[in-house]
């Protein structure tokens, strides 16, 4: 099992999560989580495991996320061509 600390949250509390960061946020109090990330990543080295978020999971993550922004910037839907591993530009909406 891994060791990883979880905050207690009290009634009437908001999570923010930004895991680009590696913060999360809690009524507006930043707690850094970079090094739950690096002791897994670490553990993973050492054990010959796969972090949670591999490199394949963190291009899907990324590639939306990015396709999200380029949609709402332009005003207009985005899809993935996954032949050509490329975004598409969709009709304006």
């Amino acid at each position: 099992m891994k060791d990883i600390r979880l905050l207690q949250l009290e009634k009437n509390q908001i999570l923010v999560m930004t895991r680009p960061q590696g913060s999360i946020f809690v009524n507006g109090k930043r707690y850094d989580t970079t090094h739950l990330h690096i002791r897994e990543w670490l553990e993973c080295i050492r054990q010959g495991k796969t972090p949670s978020c591999n490199i394949d999971a963190a291009f899907q993550e990324a590639m939306t996320a990015h396709m999200g922004t380029r949609a709402y910037l332009e005003g207009r839907t985005m899809y993935w061509d996954k032949d050509k591993e490329e975004i598409v530009r969709g009709e304006l909406a």
